[in-house]
């Protein structure tokens, strides 16, 4: 599944993380769990924030805030 995350991801809808967000330089990924170790909005900043994956299929990446019970949907540029 981490071979899917490669690549450069523009916000869907749900909650928002950053706009746009690249693997290895916005977040990490580590079992199940999706960790942002930075986030380039200044609005809205996230930092060291852990939420989890759902899946990545089809060029779509779905996320969940279990703090927030939002899923978040990325769109891979």
């Amino acid at each position: 599944m981490e071979h899917r995350l490669q690549g450069v991801w523009e916000f869907s809808g749900g909650s928002y993380f950053g706009d746009p967000i690249a693997y290895n330089q916005d977040f990490v990924f580590n079992n199940s769990k999706i960790k942002f170790v930075r986030n380039k909005s200044e609005d809205n900043p996230v930092l060291e924030k852990e939420v989890y994956l759902v899946g990545c299929y089809f060029n779509i990446l779905l996320m969940y805030d279990n703090n927030l019970n939002k899923t978040a949907s990325y769109i891979k540029l």
